[in-house]
């Protein structure tokens, strides 16, 4: 659905000519694929994930998915469509007249700073949420796959997230 239903992802740019690979179209093929990767860690929801392992990518297949704590999942979240004209993480504050590095911690949001410059305040944004992944990624360490703690360790935030 997420990859063929037009309707769907219209509206969520990240699934926007996403495709599953061929080997997938066959169910036993996914169930083995499935089957043998999926696991569990209490009171989490696991997602599929396309795109963490390999930023960016679009293709459903073994080599790029992995199965994602819901938490983990929601860090990395592309917001391009509610951004607005500012980078990611960023926003203007008409009454300070500033633009402020702002994120979600904990459920949370907070404001890390607050500049002159918009890029400046992506810049600030960048540092506290990479090393926010970071920080989540040490927390799951010893319960999510080897190459997603990796992927995780060496996410980069970038300006046209």
């Amino acid at each position: 659905m997420r990859c063929y239903c037009k309707t769907f992802n219209r509206t969520r740019v990240t699934y926007q000519d996403c495709i599953v690979c061929d080997e997938w179209h066959n169910l036993f093929i996914f169930d083995r694929w499935y089957t043998k990767n999926h696991y569990v860690i209490p009171d989490e929801r696991m997602e599929l994930d396309k795109d963490i392992i390999h930023k960016g990518n679009k293709v459903y297949s073994p080599e790029n998915c992995v199965f994602v704590p819901q938490r983990i999942n929601k860090l990395i979240v592309n917001a391009k469509r509610i951004r607005g004209e500012f980078p990611i993480g960023v926003y203007f504050d008409k009454q300070k007249q500033r633009f402020i590095a702002n994120m979600n911690y904990e459920g949370k949001n907070l404001k890390i700073k607050h500049c002159r410059l918009p890029i400046e305040a992506f810049c600030w944004y960048k540092l506290y949420k990479e090393d926010y992944i970071k920080q989540v990624a040490d927390v799951y360490r010893d319960l999510i796959p080897k190459r997603l703690y990796e992927a995780l360790y060496n996410w980069t935030v970038e300006i046209t997230d």
